[in-house]
């Protein structure tokens, strides 16, 4: 069983999502300054909300798809990859978003490992997975448990461009700009600062129960230029108790021109709510 392709695919996996991760985390807090409360805080109020909804708190059980992640050692060995795969199926994972909106991957195994080399390959798996599923959350919950926007009462500029505003502000020595259209749709949001710069461009979707996120790409740059990732995201959702959770997760993209895909599915929902 080759698990060391599967190890390169989780860790590219993960420095891509731990982009995403940082992004959201510089964005999460910003500063205050009077400016346009009432616009800011009504583009945050336009998007689907599971908070607003009623969701406390949600368990999912999660499948990674290993014919994709391992697509180019099928094409390659078919029958060591066969051989791998059903060793990678008997892995288990399962999460859960509590109500404070932290994430805690759980995992098990129909195998256990028989010497030092597995059981080093099955932790960086769990890791890697574990780190993954946390990265992806922190950008969803942006647009679905808390806001991409800043706060009303926040310090940031705002300005009419015409077609669209431009949203500026600062968190710690981090810069966020945001470009979003007159009816509240985020067209690209870019950060700068603490080693890190990026352009995040959302895909949303309209719905009457407020805009929602289908996807994302994202382009990172860090260690001064030295390790970029394109990111592109896809997201199924589907509806569980009448609330739209993520269903498929679909990875794609590159980290210095180096390509990967992965897919995760999400299923076995138990939500509670208020």
């Amino acid at each position: 069983m080759n698990l060391l392709s599967v190890m390169r695919c989780l860790k590219t996996g993960l420095v891509l999502v731990l982009g995403a991760s940082m992004w959201s985390a510089a964005i999460a807090h910003p500063a205050q300054e009077p400016s346009d409360r009432l616009l800011v805080k009504k583009a945050s109020d336009s998007y689907y909300n599971l908070r607003r909804l009623g969701l406390v708190e949600f368990r999912a059980s999660i499948k990674p798809n290993w014919k994709v992640v391992l697509a180019d050692e099928i094409k390659k060995d078919p029958a060591s990859a066969d051989a791998g795969l059903k060793m990678l199926n008997g892995l288990h994972f399962a999460m859960l978003l509590d109500q404070k909106g932290s994430i805690y991957v759980t995992h098990s195994s129909e195998v256990s490992p028989t010497n030092d080399q597995m059981f080093a390959a099955f932790d960086q798996i769990y890791s890697g997975m574990d780190q993954i599923v946390h990265g992806f959350f922190d950008t969803w919950s942006l647009f679905n448990l808390t806001s991409a926007f800043p706060t009303s009462d926040s310090e940031f500029q705002l300005k009419d461009t015409g077609n669209l505003y431009e949203l500026n502000y600062h968190d710690g020595p981090a810069a966020v700009k945001t470009i979003f259209s007159k009816d509240f749709l985020t067209k690209t949001i870019q950060i700068s600062g603490s080693g890190l710069s990026a352009i995040v461009r959302p895909v949303l979707s309209k719905t009457s129960q407020g805009i929602v996120l289908t996807g994302y790409d994202g382009v990172y740059d860090s260690d001064a230029g030295r390790t970029q990732i394109v990111l592109h995201v896809e997201i199924e959702q589907q509806d569980v108790n009448s609330l739209q959770l993520p269903r498929t997760l679909k990875l794609s993209g590159s980290m210095n021109g180096e390509p990967f895909k992965s897919e995760l599915s999400f299923s076995d929902y138990e939500v509670k709510t208020r």
